[in-house]
């Protein structure tokens, strides 16, 4: 692996995730970055993909080739969690947007209530308060525990809102 890979990146950039770390870019999307999910392992098609963006996107992969060649970060943990920890460990700050939609990468935005009445099930309406919304796909997000990814919450300096997602109706 080159020297740039092993050293920090700028966190201004957004991430390509290839086929092996599709849920750590999913999880990465909630915490905010801009990630381009690939769901392809072809030292082809990535290239391509990393090459013909118009925005600058630094590679995340388990594959130490395309890691090398695109000097991307390889990530060594199977653990979502760890792998996390792994890639906010090598960029050089915490900085990113509001949280994405883990489906399609689009910003969510905060909604009321009365907008989701009958989009969520019984249950969380009744329990949570605070819901945001993609509006692109539709889904909707609340607060809830399985994004607390383990203190990671804190290592990326995230607020108190942590995300579940829903699908909406």
């Amino acid at each position: 692996m080159n020297d740039k890979s092993q050293n920090s990146f700028d966190s201004n950039v957004g991430f390509i995730c290839d086929l092996t770390v599709v849920k750590l870019g999913k999880k990465l999307r909630i915490l905010g970055y801009d990630v381009e999910i690939v769901k392809s392992s072809n030292m082809a098609t990535i290239e391509n993909v990393v090459k013909t963006k118009n925005i600058k996107k630094l590679l995340i992969t388990k594959s130490r080739e395309l890691a090398r060649k695109l000097s991307g970060i390889l990530v060594l943990s199977n653990n979502v969690s760890e792998q996390i920890e792994e890639v906010l460990s090598k960029i050089q700050s915490t900085a990113r947007g509001n949280p994405r939609c883990s489906e399609c990468n689009a910003e969510l935005i905060e909604c009321s209530k009365e907008d989701i009445v009958g989009k969520v099930p019984t249950y969380i309406f009744e329990s949570f308060e605070r819901f945001k919304h993609c509006p692109k796909c539709g889904k909707i997000f609340w607060e809830g525990s399985h994004f607390k990814f383990r203190g990671v919450w804190n290592l990326a300096n995230t607020k108190d809102f942590k995300l579940r997602r829903g699908e909406s109706k």
